[in-house]
């Protein structure tokens, strides 16, 4: 199986755990125990985002800024299977994995700024925090929406009152766990969707990685394995 806990009780980094049947899928088959526990939080925060906040159509033009991590290895690969032009923004050691997940235009941030490039679109996803409503409106067509995925409580205010008044969409993510995303994400992988696991850690050295990772800007994910 593999699954995720309630992401604010915590208690999944554990040699054994006890989980609700709700909270877990069986496992997707052909791939690997890491890839697998890299999965679920992110794969279902990006399933989430585009069944809950965003409506994506064939032709739809989506931006994706700091698309190299886990929500963004998920989200460029099934806005691809909905039909999106997706561009992806992220730094040079992710233009390659940007390319592979099938983006149809990828950004090295370092070398072009996106919001001076001229381009209007229908959704853009902020998965780096650097990238603020203020800043995304000017690259968002008139009817469009613009998510953020890491919101804190001003965020979650500014975006209800924006959201009334204005054709430009100001939506947040806000995870919520659900049994029904754990088998669409074992579908996604098993017709092929790519799992990414950069980087693995044991359990003995899980300080380090909590240590490391945020710092290392990781392609996909990082994991921690069980001996």
């Amino acid at each position: 199986v593999f699954g995720l806990l309630d992401v604010f009780k915590g208690a999944a980094l554990a040699e054994y755990i006890i989980a609700s049947e709700k909270d877990i899928a069986p496992k997707p088959m052909g791939i690997s125990f890491e890839q697998a526990a890299a999965a679920p939080v992110v794969g279902s925060a990006a399933i989430q985002l585009f069944d809950t906040l965003v409506n994506i159509q064939t032709g739809s033009e989506v931006l994706i800024n700091g698309a190299s991590g886990g929500i963004g290895m998920f989200a460029i690969q099934i806005a691809k299977t909905k039909g999106a032009a997706v561009t992806a923004v992220v730094s040079d050691r992710g233009l390659k994995a940007a390319k592979d997940w099938g983006s149809d235009f990828v950004i090295n941030y370092r070398k072009e700024d996106v919001l001076k490039a001229g381009k209007l679109y229908d959704v853009v996803i902020d998965l780096s925090n650097q990238m603020p409503y203020s800043a995304a409106k000017k690259i968002m067509k008139a009817s469009s929406t613009y998510v953020h995925t890491a919101p804190g409580p001003k965020e979650i205010i500014s975006s209800f009152f924006i959201s009334l008044f204005s054709a430009k969409k100001y939506k947040v993510l806000m995870l919520k766990p659900s049994q029904a995303y754990l088998k669409e994400l074992k579908r996604y992988m098993e017709e092929g969707l790519a799992v990414v696991v950069s980087r693995t850690y044991s359990f003995a050295s899980f300080k380090t990685a909590y240590t490391e990772a945020p710092k290392a800007h990781i392609v996909g994910k990082t994991v921690i394995t069980v001996n």
